[in-house]
């Protein structure tokens, strides 16, 4: 809901680490996009978490969207609050995160979200990064499942 570090929002990403990003998709977006994916699924820092065949993969698919498209997802990302809207929300709502997520720390998103989402329902994948859906599919299929029958 909201990834800025704020008064109001203490665990979230330091403005200063934001305007990072938002320099090097200015700079050189390639090759921002290459090290995100990295971090998208934690590749390299403890294990190869994904093949360099899937990384290869994203990385396609981002460099060929529109370069001041990415700069402006960056920017709208690292700046919007939906904290005011969550309420809002009035429909059955899975919320999903991984508790080693490098990209969106948990405590700004998934957490925000569940607290803020009536009737919502959170799980927490342990282990897994951002890119949870390659990462640990199979774990979140069975989620989605039981969610969609339920």
């Amino acid at each position: 809901p909201l990834v800025k570090k704020k008064e109001d929002n203490p665990d979230g990403v330091p403005e200063g680490d934001l305007n990072e990003i938002l320099e090097n998709v200015k700079k050189d977006r390639v090759t921002f996009l290459e090290s995100f994916h990295k971090n998208f699924y934690n590749y390299g820092l403890l294990s190869q978490s994904v093949s360099q065949a899937q990384l290869n993969y994203d990385w396609s698919i981002a460099s060929n969207a529109s370069p001041i498209a990415t700069l402006k997802c960056a920017e709208s990302w690292a700046n919007t609050d939906f904290r005011p809207e969550l309420q809002n929300v009035t429909v059955p709502t899975l919320i999903v995160h991984g508790d080693d997520d490098k990209v969106v720390p948990i405590a700004t998103a998934g957490d925000q979200a569940a607290k803020g989402i009536p009737n919502s329902e959170y799980h927490i994948i342990e282990g897994a990064p951002h890119g949870l859906n390659v990462t640990h599919a199979e774990e979140l299929n069975q989620i989605l499942l039981h969610f969609l029958r339920s």
